[in-house]
């Protein structure tokens, strides 16, 4: 599954995330609809047109900034976290292994840990 990694463990991590998503039953977003699922890929469709200079562009970033990913992330694959993490002084680049484009579903806890932990600093 190209959200999670390819490893047996990382496949029941999905697993495991899919299942505490749909046992949630109160509290939940309103399932999408298929005007909203049209709008939201044609936005990701736009702005994932190829930037030169976005590097360039991320150099001039100074806030704290937190990448974390999968290393075996599909959509956004680990050298452009690493160079994204390069060009910005001032990054933390947290790449989890075993993990896809869903790392924050498949280790939610490191997840947490590492982001609050970002955040009080």
């Amino acid at each position: 599954h190209f959200l999670f990694g390819p490893s047996a463990t990382s496949s029941q991590a999905g697993e495991a995330a899919f299942a505490r998503t749909y046992a949630k039953k109160e509290g939940r977003d309103p399932s999408i609809t298929q005007e909203g699922f049209v709008a939201e890929l044609t936005a990701v469709l736009g702005w994932a047109q190829p930037d030169t200079a976005a590097f360039n562009k991320a150099k001039s970033v100074t806030n704290p900034v937190l990448i974390i990913g999968g290393q075996e992330d599909f959509f956004i694959p680990a050298i452009n976290m690493l160079r994204l993490s390069q060009a910005m002084r001032n990054s933390r680049l947290l790449l989890l292994q075993d993990a896809g484009h869903a790392a924050m579903n498949q280790y939610p806890v490191l997840f947490l840990q590492e982001t609050v932990a970002f955040l009080k600093n």
